[in-house]
Order: structure tokens, then C-alpha cells, then sequence
């Protein structure tokens, strides 16, 4: 397959284009920065315009791109970032596509964070969402993807925590190297995790699969509670849980933003049918991760 992605220097991005070139696709990244972009994923042709690609020779767009969530506190300024990182991308994409009168297969990015804080509800994909930043930008993020014009199959996927050797759980890493590592909030709170080998996994059978299609949560199938997830990084690590953050103290230093951490949503359905997960456990994953 020809395949065109976005954001194909970030976490999820890089991990999946080596993946895809070892399968023998050809790849295509549209990228802001090339030069830094082509030394991720040698072997792929890196673009900094679209009309740099000629549309009707793809097979498939996956489009991953998207400021970091939690890069810096929400202010309106950083919020404007976020949006136009996700929803307008996303939009000139799928004009450029409509433009070409070209359909191929399109699976995009989501995030969990559609749902909003569920606290202890069963979330699925029917789930009433709880109206919030996160929310509504994924919100936008999804439509902008699904323009009523466009013909061909899409597969949008709601991300949990994507856990790797980079990104989230990276961060957390030194202060749980120093045994500072502990509970966030009450602790009670759920945490839709996911390995990132899963996710490369899964975009790939949204790609190859016809009948993937709509919406899906990209989550493993044991979601657990922060607490629990504090515990089990840290005893992965052979360190002491020593930290508590309470909430008005990551509310006053985080803001809005605090809801990526207070919040959470026990996702229990709405995954890709017949996913078999590399990682089910939390674990296993975290022992990948660290090793």
C-alpha cells in the first residue's frame, strides 16, 4: 500500500511508520519539520506540503497528529494550539482529499477524553459524554474527519494512555526512580491504558481490515485505578510509593488541565472486535516497557 501519515515523527507516529516500512508499504509523512522527521523513519518520503503527494496514488491516510495534550497548562492561547493541531490539520486534510476526488481508507486519531470524567461509570461507545475541554475538542477532532462528502471507509480511534519507552510514562519515571512516586488525587480514579505495540497492532488491522469501520476505543481490556497503577509502576520499578498529590494542590498547579490527571473513564466496551492484545495486563506492559 501507498500510505500517507501525519504526525509520523511523534510517539505513536515513528513507531508505526518503522512498523509499516518492515511490512514492505510505501510510506509518505507530512511533516513541519523534515529533516527531523526523515531521521526518525528512514526509508519513508517526508513532505512538508501536501501538494508534494499526489493523492491518487494512496491507498490510505492515518492521521496522527496533534500537539502534546498535556504540554503546557491550558491557557486560551495553548487551547487555540491544541485545536489547530488536531482540527484544523484535519480539516485541510480531508479538503485536500475532496479535492483530489480521492477515497481511500482514512483511520484517525481520537481520544478517550470524548467521554470527559466518567468517575465510576461503564463507559462504552454509547456513553453520554460529559461536556468539557476534552471533550469538545475531541469532539471536533472526530467530525472535522468525518466530512459528509467524503466516500471512503473511515476508522477513528479513541486513545487511551499509550505506555512506551517515551511519552507518558517516561515522564513519570524519575519520580518513581526517587520513590516519589504515588497517589494523584484519591487515587480512585480510572486509567484507560493501552501498549503502544497494541496501538501499531490495531492501526494496522484498521488498515488492512474492510470491515473496520467507525469509531472504536483503543484501550486494553483491563483498565485499573491510578492508585493501582501508582502501585504497580512503582513495584516494577522496586521503588517506594512515597508521593501524594492531592487534588486542590494539582488543581491550583495545573489548572483545567488537572482533569487529565484527576479524571478518568472505566472504558469496558467498544473495542476493536476480535483485537487479540500483546499486553493485556498491566503488568506485562509495564515490564516491556521498563526493560
Amino acid at each position: 500500500m501507498q500510505i500517507l501519515i501525519t504526525g509520523g515523527s511523534g510517539f505513536i507516529g515513528a513507531a508505526l511508520s518503522r512498523a509499516l516500512l518492515a511490512d514492505g508499504h510505501r510510506l509518505h509523512v507530512w511533516s513541519r519539520a523534515p529533516a527531523k522527521t526523515a531521521h526518525k523513519v528512514p526509508g519513508a518520503k517526508v513532505v512538508d506540503a501536501l501538494d508534494k503527494v499526489e493523492a491518487a496514488s494512496l491507498d490510505a491516510v492515518v492521521n496522527l497528529a496533534g500537539a502534546p495534550i498535556a504540554g503546557a497548562r491550558w491557557s486560551g492561547a495553548r487551547k487555540q494550539v491544541l485545536r489547530r493541531s488536531r482540527v484544523e490539520l484535519t480539516r485541510r486534510l480531508m479538503q485536500w482529499l475532496g479535492r483530489a476526488g480521492h477515497k481511500p481508507v482514512l483511520v484517525s486519531a481520537s481520544a478517550v477524553g470524548y467521554y470527559g470524567d466518567q468517575k465510576d461509570v461503564q463507559v462504552t461507545l454509547t456513553t453520554t459524554p460529559v461536556a468539557d475541554f476534552a471533550h469538545e475538542l475531541c469532539r471536533d477532532w472526530e467530525a472535522a474527519a468525518r466530512p459528509e462528502d467524503f466516500r471512503g471507509r473511515i476508522c477513528i480511534l479513541r486513545l487511551g494512555v499509550v505506555l512506551g519507552r517515551v511519552g507518558a510514562l517516561a515522564k513519570l519515571l524519575p519520580f518513581y526512580k526517587m520513590g516519589l512516586g504515588g497517589t494523584l488525587g484519591s487515587g480512585g480514579q480510572w486509567v484507560p491504558w493501552i501498549h503502544l505495540a497494541d496501538v501499531v497492532t490495531m492501526i494496522r488491522r484498521a488498515l488492512a481490515n474492510d470491515l473496520c469501520t467507525g469509531v472504536y476505543n483503543a484501550v486494553a481490556p483491563h483498565p485499573v485505578r491510578q492508585k493501582d497503577f501508582s502501585r504497580a509502576l512503582a513495584a516494577a520499578l522496586k521503588r517506594p510509593r512515597l508521593g501524594h498529590a492531592p487534588d486542590w494542590a494539582l488543581r491550583a498547579m495545573l489548572g483545567e488541565m488537572s482533569v487529565l490527571l484527576l479524571g478518568g473513564q472505566r472504558i469496558v466496551d467498544g473495542g476493536m472486535p476480535e483485537m487479540e492484545f500483546a499486553f493485556p495486563q498491566l503488568q506485562e506492559a509495564l515490564a516491556e516497557c521498563l526493560r
